[in-house]
């Protein structure tokens, strides 16, 4: 009977903790189904969202060219330029989101069609309008035509909008009642956790004292092994949450430089090929500013967006020619407009015994200059912003040269000073309501100056301004720089080359048929990788220029045909914004013969294209 009482208390124990596990288990899977649903909520709410940022951009599209017809100012195609890469993602994470629902695919596909038509058509009109062939009637009859497709658009985007409307609501409900079950198993459990824990206590507080050196042992033994497993546990989850925020991150980053350099492309070769027409002395030295801040953009956008070269320090500088004085000075021109807002004076102080040509990264000097000039608009609000060029120190191979930008602004207190080229960082809380910023320029800057062996030092006084100052080293060179030359003639034995040039975006098409005529090339166009692999199916071509990130078919998939399934040898030459080694390693590895980075270099695109058709 002694042995039975004993075991009694236990059995009911065994009993009790059952039935919670039970329940327990219970709450479990309704707390998964509440996570699942949940998601589907947010799922849905997401195509919503997407759709309607969609809706958004076509209006800025419908805006932009409408108010360019009206008026011809070019300046107001500036929505329907930004809204071109905005309805791309959209468009694209819409596709993704409703992929697992066939009838919103369905929408979806036609959509794209519908889309497509209406930026041909923008693209026609403008072009037309731009080549005054339009008159008033015709470009009211444009416009008539531009609003039935928006109809159209607008008309699909609600039939999205009302399935999705009405699975949000269905999912609503099922999202609370899993709720409501998780409320109500909760308490259960809570309740029977307790009652167990009472009964616990209760029942074996005689047998406990007798036994509570031996079990406070073995408790602290089961903790102990209970931490570790749960350290281990964590550092675990650590290591994978890591491993999905870096994969998260080059993704971005992919997709940020895709898309900043697509209408980087058209800014510098449109800039290239005004500069080959016929312009005037002021004209020319304009036209050379928005190239040189293209080309200063671009290295700034590659440097922020790499945002794992920029921590680890591994900036690359190159070493070519180039005139200083004539760089900065264009550089400077950037900034005419911001000093005439601000009636602010600029007082340049050059030292004409710099020599003219010299050797070293002219586009990571003016990067330099430009932040330090931005910042010192910035902060000042009247005076002037000097900046002084003078040669510190020459020897028979390099000369070290002193750059020095001083304001009349507000000035900071000298104790910020160690923190001021810390990324993200700003004199105080309150300078980044007052005058905005990111607070990573100074931080470039420094690792720019660097970067290059060169020291960098700043002087500050409240209201009275701030002195920023850097040295760099350059190589001298006896060259001289001569203006550019025009693209060589076509040799007789590749004047007949034929290329297909797989392209999505209209602007770049442009600039590409542009290109080709100055290069005297025959050349059709696609869209995208499935109409290339029909052109190629009944026509011939010498070379294909391949973009890699298009709709319906991506250029690396439309290579992968054209080498394993129709097994050509034709050369293929990747026209890429993706600029990584692994995007580089993807095109090589399906069979591609070489790639031309986006902007185009012209003279590398023509080079490429006569050495494969001579090859062939």
């Amino acid at each position: 009977m002694k042995l039975t009482k004993q075991k009694f208390p236990y059995l009911k124990v065994v009993f009790a903790s059952g039935v919670l596990v039970s329940i327990f288990i219970l709450f479990y899977s309704n707390a998964k189904n509440n996570t699942n649903s949940t998601a589907l909520v947010e799922h849905t709410q997401q195509v919503i969202k997407n759709s309607d940022d969609l809706l958004v951009s076509l209006v800025n599209h419908q805006t932009g060219v409408r108010g360019y017809l009206l008026t011809n100012d070019t300046s107001l195609l500036e929505p329907y330029y930004a809204s071109l890469p905005n309805i791309k993602l959209h468009f694209n994470e819409l596709s993704r989101l409703t992929e697992d629902d066939i009838y919103q695919q369905q929408r979806v596909d036609t959509l794209k069609n519908i889309f497509d038509q209406r930026f041909n058509f923008s693209v026609e009109l403008i072009i037309q309008n731009h080549a005054n062939n339009l008159n008033n009637i015709q470009k009211a009859t444009f416009a008539q035509n531009g609003e039935i497709i928006t109809t159209k658009i607008k008309t699909l985007l609600k039939e999205i909008n009302n399935t999705e409307y009405k699975l949000l609501e269905e999912r609503k409900v099922i999202n609370d009642r899993d709720k409501q079950n998780i409320n109500l198993l909760f308490i259960i459990l809570l309740a029977g956790s307790f009652g167990l824990l009472i009964y616990s206590i209760l029942s074996f507080q005689k047998n406990a004292r007798l036994n509570i050196a031996s079990q406070m042992e073995k408790d602290a033994l089961e903790r102990k092994a209970l931490n570790l497993e749960t350290e281990k546990t964590i550092a675990v989850e650590f290591a994978r949450q890591s491993q999905i925020t870096t994969v998260l991150k080059q993704q971005f980053l992919a997709n940020m430089s895709h898309e900043i350099r697509t209408p980087m492309t058209a800014i510098i070769g449109f800039s290239k090929v005004v500069l080959k027409t016929d312009l005037t002395d002021k004209q020319k030295e304009y036209i050379n500013a928005i190239k040189t801040s293209s080309d200063a953009l671009l290295i700034l956008v590659n440097d922020i967006l790499d945002l794992a070269k920029v921590d680890a320090g591994k900036m690359t500088f190159e070493e070519n020619e180039f005139e200083m004085e004539v760089d900065i000075r264009a550089m400077l021109h950037l900034f005419d407009l911001k000093f005439q807002e601000k009636n602010l004076k600029l007082v340049i102080d050059y030292d004409t015994k710099i020599p003219k040509v010299l050797i070293g990264d002219s586009v990571r000097l003016n990067q330099i200059i430009l932040n330090l000039i931005s910042n010192a608009i910035k902060f000042t609000s009247t005076g002037k912003i000097t900046v002084g060029i003078r040669l510190t120190d020459s020897s028979e191979e390099k000369v070290t040269i002193e750059f020095v930008v001083s304001d009349t602004g507000i000035g900071f207190d000298e104790n910020m000073i160690p923190t001021l080229f810390e990324s993200f960082q700003q004199a105080n809380s309150s300078t980044a309501r007052q005058y905005g910023g990111t607070g990573l320029g100074l931080a470039i800057v420094k690792q720019l100056v660097e970067g290059q062996s060169g020291t960098i030092s700043v002087k500050s006084k409240i209201n009275e301004g701030s002195t920023f100052c850097f040295a760099l080293s350059f190589k001298k060179t006896n060259s001289k720089i001569e203006s550019e030359s025009p693209i060589p003639e076509i040799n007789v034995e590749v004047e007949k080359i034929k290329i297909l040039a797989v392209e999505d975006t209209p602007l770049n098409q442009l600039l590409l048929r542009i290109i080709l005529d100055e290069f005297g090339f025959e050349y059709d166009f696609a869209e995208n990788g499935k109409v290339a692999i029909e052109k190629l199916q009944t026509s011939s071509y010498d070379i294909i220029l391949m973009d890699i990130q298009m709709p319906v078919m991506s250029g690396i998939e439309a290579t992968e045909y054209i080498r394993n399934k129709m097994k050509s040898t034709i050369p293929i030459i990747a026209l890429t914004a993706d600029v990584t080694m692994a995007d580089l390693e993807k095109c090589k590895a399906v069979g591609m013969n070489g790639h031309i980075s986006k902007p185009i270099d012209e003279k590398q695109l023509h080079k490429k294209i006569v050495e494969l058709a001579i090859k062939r």
